[in-house]
């Protein structure tokens, strides 16, 4: 599919004394505040998206309800046109138990269809759920989310518990440090299928003199996800199902640090640097007879990925000028491998291991960029920006 930047060309507002300019469509799982409906529209010859959001909150005295709706609709214009709708509704009825602490009962319903052949191209879920929300200060802030969850996914039908608990730490300071911090443990137990995510993330900024400043950030999240996908003709006939399951686990980790010291008033130097470890496996329920594996291509893999990164600026500004070097340095590396072997001969986990070392690499990127901008007067100005990139590209595979 051809992909394109969503432009907003038509914005309606009700339930508000204002208007405003919309520049970019909102992600689905945004915590949307106050009344308002928003729609964006564009269409070009490749692609056409529509999208829609509405968000109304009412009280009478320690009662409340929210409700809201967000749907995003994209044809893709191929030689037939291809359409993918996607559509999530919630209402919520809360209680003021307290000045901090809000109890109600919720619902939630999201439509997924894509008319493409695709794995996952119907899939529907509905949730009734238990509402909690309360605040330890002005900086803690506690969610709570339990319930029954029903989901359809190509034809499989699911139903179990599903529960969710946020905790959100804005601006807590604690002997000069300043911190921000989230903590996420989402589960939920179907019948066919398991889904987690526990993630922790965080990040402290402490302001040692006049001149220097650091932050330091840290994320860590494990998450595991099964879904369905038509099964392939040996599974099928093997195990007598027409869908096979995917299991997908990931643990992913990120420390990054960064700093800033002023020169003299004129002069600012950052320096900065980050380091992301990805492990993610990949099982599927039902595997093929030895004899289609390697045609069929379901099989069991893991991949290990880390990424490096570090940067360097120099911020100048005097009078009307304003200026910016930056050297920055990025090393990729993936390494693809084959797990759960029995019942392969040597020669099958000789080819599909040879597949998935073709896949592996590793790359380095040097990039300098420089900006300045000369302010002329309050309206206008002359700018300049310029790069240079050097990359490195190394894999296993002969013919790349």
């Amino acid at each position: 599919m051809r992909t394109c930047l969503v432009k907003a060309l038509m914005l309606i507002l009700i339930y508000s004394d204002y208007s405003y300019c919309q520049l970019s469509s909102t992600a689905s799982d945004t915590v949307f505040t106050g009344n308002f409906l928003t729609t964006n529209f564009f269409s070009d010859v490749n692609v056409a998206n529509l999208n829609s959001i509405i968000n109304y909150t009412s009280s009478f005295k320690n009662f409340g309800a929210s409700v809201g709706n967000y749907y995003l609709s994209n044809v893709s214009k191929l030689t037939q046109n291809f359409f993918r709708d996607y559509n999530d509704f919630h209402l919520l009825v809360f209680y003021n138990v307290k000045n901090n602490l809000d109890a109600g009962l919720g619902f939630q319903s999201k439509v997924f269809s894509d008319d493409k052949n695709v794995e996952t191209n119907k899939n529907n879920s509905k949730y009734f759920f238990t509402n909690f929300d309360y605040s330890l200060n002005k900086n803690l802030f506690f969610n709570s989310k339990l319930g029954i969850k029903t989901v359809d996914q190509i034809g499989e039908y699911n139903t179990g518990f599903s529960g969710l608990l946020t905790g959100t730490a804005n601006n807590f300071s604690y002997n000069d440090y300043l911190t921000n911090g989230q903590l996420i443990l989402f589960y939920e137990d179907l019948i066919q299928k398991q889904n987690h995510n526990y993630e922790i993330g965080g990040s402290v900024y402490k302001r040692f003199s006049a001149e220097a400043d650091n932050t330091g950030q840290i994320r860590f999240y494990n998450s595991r996800n099964d879904f369905f996908f038509p099964a392939t003709e040996s599974v099928i006939s093997q195990y007598n199902v027409k869908n096979n399951t995917e299991r997908r686990d990931e643990n992913y980790i990120q420390l990054g640090d960064y700093l800033n010291y002023s020169l003299n008033s004129n002069l600012i130097l950052s320096l900065g640097g980050f380091f992301v470890n990805r492990n993610i496996t990949t099982e599927f329920k039902f595997k093929p007879s030895s004899n289609n594996i390697l045609f069929e291509n379901v099989y069991d893999t893991k991949i290990l990925e880390n990424n490096l990164e570090f940067s360097g600026s120099l911020n100048y500004n005097l009078n009307n000028l304003l200026s910016n070097i930056k050297l920055v340095y990025t090393e990729r590396s993936v390494a693809n491998s084959l797990i759960n072997t029995p019942g392969l001969t040597p020669a099958q986990i000789l080819e599909l291991d040879k597949a998935q070392k073709n896949k592996n690499y590793n790359s380095g990127r040097t990039s300098l960029i420089l900006q300045s901008v000369y302010y002329l007067s309050n309206t206008n100005s002359l700018g300049f920006t310029g790069s240079s990139s050097l990359l490195k590209y190394d894999t296993d595979y002969d013919q790349n």
